[in-house]
């Protein structure tokens, strides 16, 4: 076999020339996690005191009961799929229901233009809790 016989030989036996792999794509960052329940509940506490202080009146106090009692209408809402009362109140209590808000500011400004829900804001309560469950809200005062 001559030179160039030879020469074809060799190349057929080396390994094809690949392009450089590139390097993997980074992951992408995980989902943001849903507001914990305790910064909600202060989120909406704020809101609701500031609200009460331009009217001249005392601050609400978180209560854990009420905060249980709030979680939970929340929690029906969304599983029912629309805004209610749909738990029982004691005449001492009343509550506020909302749907489609994505942030605490929202469900405020949604309860602060109703008269019926400003009307529990700014009520003779003294304490409050607020449940979220997705974009069901709810807030209930004693």
């Amino acid at each position: 076999m001559g030179f160039f016989s030879d020469l074809f030989s060799w190349f057929r036996r080396r390994p094809p020339i690949r392009p450089p792999v590139p390097p993997p794509e980074p992951p992408d960052p995980p989902p943001k996690p849903p507001p914990d329940a305790n910064e909600t509940n202060l989120r909406l506490l704020r809101l609701h005191n500031a609200e009460r202080v331009k009217a001249g009146l005392p601050w609400l106090i978180l209560s854990e009961t009420i905060v249980a009692r709030a979680q939970h209408a929340a929690q029906v809402q969304a599983d029912r799929g629309r805004v209610g009362h749909f738990t029982s109140l004691s005449p001492d209590f009343a509550e506020n229901s909302a749907g489609g808000q994505r942030t605490e500011e929202e469900a405020m400004q949604s309860w602060m233009s109703s008269s019926g829900h400003r009307r529990n804001i700014l009520g003779p309560y003294k304490l409050c809790g607020f449940g979220r469950v997705g974009d069901f809200w709810a807030a209930r005062f004693a």
